[in-house]
């Protein structure tokens, strides 16, 4: 089961999954550092990001650079030339010619482990996942003495489960033996788990808010007539198109700070969008459409209201900061440190957050709710943009993103307060990967973003399609019961991971949670309100109130209240909270009983959640 003796037993591949941007990366590499910490000898790790994306690379090693385990290492893209000897790590996004030279670097020398990374391991579908292994296989059949773990790292585990499954049952000969054969067959897969902070937001994030009579706005349901078959695709196209523009016009001045828009892959698209996008209040709207380079293109209303075009010079500061000329910046007669050695300590974030709204009347917001080391970061980045003199001074921003918007990417940064204020999502019809392709396209609105979100006039409004809501709540769902499933450190098999009769009962559960039904009140308090409150999927502070409360089943104190929660805001904000749902009167109606400096459950609601929900374990 495990690699030749003389070796520590590692399994033949971990699993690591977690709802889209909660942290697998961070997770992968506690996992990888935890490995290496009892190997012995010349360490290879080969790390492959998703398809067609220097960006999801890039941002790869600039991570792999603040970790102590790699501090010994030789860290390069793919791409990149070295001599060294020395352990490595290499870097490269999923292709032909990065996959060929990571096996060229397998057989230049002996090396005593090959720690394998599949990021976005079911990227491509079934094609994708057969030609991922196949690449396993090479790996394998080049270093017969190295010892190989495989780390696997998904948000769509229903996808990459329903691939294996097939490859399982094709009884492919190129799998018939080796590492590929015992991870497609048997139980040699260890399932980790990245938890999410109690600061992430998901899809259902969106969806639990979606009836608060405070936040009514959160989810605008995008909706158009399905093309019938006599219809071209084109004229439906123009259909779906002035929906989504009708609704994005809609959105009020605040909600159009920053707007991410995600409809198509289509260049051609793009360019149409946005035309029309100038139209809705917006003066800068941004092509991010090009996941090989990033000199994305700029169109923006001047004072004058012109409408000019400009390009982010991305690789010019790259240049930059590989040459040292962004490592130190003066400011207010003093020098300060940046922390910008190389373009590696760039991420796309922090480009677009100088590019856009520095030396704009937002910098002082970004300022107010950014570190000094930050701030300064932006700064520097800010002073080479060389941007154009009648750039708007208040930018109302539109990014129109195509494939840069697919997996792994991360576009927000809470850290420098780069956050959406509003989203535009449609659906692809990608039924046979379980929802995979919108599940990762809503991922551009996930991340640890609550406490941004939280912030007066902050909150985002999500305008999407039922179909990549409905998706995209599946996966977090099925994701997460699998992690209570299968705790961390538990060995599984991949192909049983998810049946299709557990995904068909997770789609149909989200599909009638997400349909609005009256279905009557308790005491003043909506009863769809109470199902979704007691999700497995809703984080959200009222419901953690809720089922603290219906476990404690007894009355307990405020403060063992605030413990239990581990809440951390100030003390109003939380007597705030309860005060929403402590009578009939509140926002939320009657869901608990507060007496003195006690509080407890309301009977009532009690009984019901006891006779109608089934509480997951």
């Amino acid at each position: 089961m495990f690699a030749q003796e003389g070796f520590l037993k590692f399994p033949k591949a971990v699993l690591i999954d977690a709802p889209t941007q909660a942290g697998k990366t961070r997770k992968c590499f506690q996992v990888m550092e935890e490995k290496m910490k009892t190997m012995s000898g010349r360490t290879l790790c080969l790390y492959i990001s998703q398809a067609n994306s220097c960006s999801g690379a890039a941002q790869v090693k600039q991570r792999a650079s603040h970790y102590q385990a790699f501090a010994n290492y030789d860290i390069y893209l793919a791409v990149d030339k070295s001599d060294s000897i020395h352990s490595h790590m290499v870097i490269g996004y999923w292709n032909s010619r990065n996959t060929s030279k990571m096996l060229d670097i397998v057989t230049e020398s002996h090396w005593d482990n090959i720690i394998i990374v599949q990021d976005e391991c079911d990227s491509g579908n079934l094609r994708g996942v057969k030609d991922r292994l196949c690449f396993i296989r090479a790996v394998d059949r080049k270093s017969k003495r190295s010892n190989i773990i495989v780390i696997f790292v998904t948000a769509t585990i229903g996808n990459l489960s329903k691939s294996i499954l097939r490859i399982a049952r094709d009884n492919s000969k190129k799998f018939s033996t080796g590492v590929v054969h015992d991870i497609v067959n048997k139980q040699v897969v260890e399932h980790q788990f990245a938890e999410p902070s109690d600061n992430y937001v998901g899809a259902s994030w969106f969806v639990d808010k979606k009836e608060n009579k405070n936040n009514k706005d959160v989810w605008r349901k995008l909706e158009f007539e399905n093309r019938p078959k006599t219809m071209c695709k084109e004229e439906h196209d123009k259909i779906k198109e002035t929906a989504v523009i009708k609704q994005i016009n809609s959105l009020s001045s605040d909600a159009k700070e920053l707007t991410l828009i995600v409809t198509s892959t289509r260049t051609a698209d793009h360019a149409r969008i946005s035309n029309k996008v100038t139209r809705c209040g917006y003066n800068v709207i941004v092509e991010v459409n090009n996941a090989m380079g990033r000199e994305f293109k700029v169109h923006y209303l001047s004072d004058g209201m012109d409408l000019d075009t400009w390009n982010i010079p991305f690789n010019h500061i790259n240049a930059m900061a590989d040459k040292g000329e962004l490592s130190e910046i003066r400011e207010g007669g003093k020098r300060f440190k940046t922390g910008i050695d190389s373009k590696d300590d760039l991420t796309m974030p922090h480009i677009l957050q100088a590019a856009l709204f520095m030396n704009t009347l937002a910098e002082k917001r970004i300022c107010d709710n950014t570190s000094q080391l930050e701030y300064i970061k932006l700064k520097a980045i800010s002073a080479c943009m060389n941007r154009p003199k009648d750039f708007p001074t208040t930018s109302r921003v539109a990014l129109v993103a195509g494939h840069m918007a697919g997996r792994g990417i991360t576009f927000q940064n809470p850290a420098i307060d780069f956050t959406c204020t509003s989203f535009c999502f449609t659906d692809t019809n990608d039924t046979i990967t379980r929802g995979a392709s919108n599940t990762q396209r809503f991922g551009r609105a996930c991340g640890m973003l609550e406490d941004v979100f939280a912030r007066p006039g902050r909150q985002p409004v999500l305008i999407a399609t039922k179909g990549i809501v409905e998706a995209a709540v599946a996966n977090e769902k099925i994701v997460i019961e699998k992690a209570k499933q299968i705790p961390n450190g538990t060995m599984m098999c991949l192909k049983d991971l998810i049946t299709d009769a557990e995904w068909k009962r997770i789609m149909k559960e989200v599909v009638k949670e997400n349909i609005v039904e009256v279905e009557g009140e308790i005491d003043n308090v909506n009863i769809a309100k109470i199902k979704k409150w007691m999700s497995i999927t809703n984080n959200s502070v009222i419901s953690k109130m809720i089922k603290f409360l219906y476990t404690a089943d007894r009355s307990v104190s405020i403060n063992e209240f605030k413990t239990g929660l581990k809440y951390t805001k100030s003390d109003d904000q939380f007597l705030n909270n309860i005060k929403n749902g402590g009578s009939n009167n509140s926002q939320n109606g009657q869901i608990w009983i507060v007496s003195k400096d006690t509080i407890q459950i309301n009977e009532n609601i009690k009984n019901y959640i006891t006779k109608n929900i089934t509480i997951s374990k």
